[in-house]
């Protein structure tokens, strides 16, 4: 209550490279295409089942289209199977990612570790995290600041090269460097946290009344847009335990409601 304004750590993974999928990104490319083939075998021999994603990812090119298929929840073949009547705006949905594109082959010809930092500043900071950060934010009258996305911090940190921000081995390098010499060592060597909710879970135990009414067949048959055998599948996949699709399912679960509240435009 006599809060109102707050610091967030919003925008230094982005910047200084705190993220293990970049890192992961990193040891696909090193270990070639060779060891990305032996890689799921490699692991079953060591009592560890590769997933049908990171399988995909494996067979990918390296480049842009890899690193962004780590923040996907389906893939192309995915959403043909999902959707009933696919119709594609391609200004919409090739335009955005032309111009990424571009820029990444800018970065990542030169710094690898940069092209890939580029290719979150583009889509995940601004697509997802502050505008969650800025809406809940907002919505309980609590101004949100963000010193890491500072104008002057950011251009220098830009001109820095990926080395002196994550190797495989350790993330946002320099930033824990100058955090040393200012914090207690337990938090500038602490293990990154996220914030994400079991919502697998939730969809197996107090959501699952909404799981079910959102995406039973007569829900999803109104408006047409879902095919109905393919979410059921991935219901009852998910409910019988075998297989954890629960972003996947709150997501359609979202664009389902969003649907039946009249949000399709044909």
């Amino acid at each position: 209550e006599r809060v109102t304004v707050a610091l967030s750590g919003e925008g230094a993974d982005e910047i200084f490279g705190g993220y293990a999928r970049q890192r992961y990104d990193v040891a696909l490319d090193r270990i070639g295409k060779v060891g990305r083939k032996l890689l799921p075998t490699a692991m079953l021999l060591a009592g560890r089942k590769s997933s049908t994603r990171f399988e995909r990812r494996l067979r990918m090119t390296p480049g842009l289209e890899r690193q962004l298929d780590w923040g996907r929840l389906f893939s192309s073949d995915e959403i043909e199977r999902l959707v009933e009547t696919p119709s594609v705006n391609e200004a919409a949905v090739h335009g955005p990612y032309a111009e990424l594109a571009r820029r990444w082959l800018e970065w990542a010809d030169v710094d690898p570790v940069n092209g890939r930092l580029e290719a979150d500043r583009c889509t995940f900071l601004p697509g997802d995290l502050l505008p969650k950060v800025d809406r809940m934010s907002m919505a309980h009258s609590l101004e949100v600041r963000v010193p890491y996305l500072d104008n002057e911090v950011v251009d220098l940190v830009l001109t820095l090269p990926g080395r002196l921000k994550q190797n495989l081995r350790r993330d946002k390098i320099l930033l824990r460097e100058v955090a040393s010499g200012l914090l207690p060592e337990a938090g500038s060597l602490r293990r990154k946290r996220g914030f994400e909710v079991p919502i697998g879970a939730w969809l197996r135990g107090p959501l699952r009344p909404a799981l079910t009414d959102l995406l039973s067949p007569p829900y999803l048959a109104g408006p047409g847009v879902l095919r109905v055998s393919e979410v059921s599948r991935l219901v009852d996949e998910h409910l019988a335990g075998g297989r954890d699709h629960g972003r996947a399912l709150w997501s359609l679960m979202v664009l389902s409601r969003w649907l039946d509240r009249g949000g399709r435009q044909d």
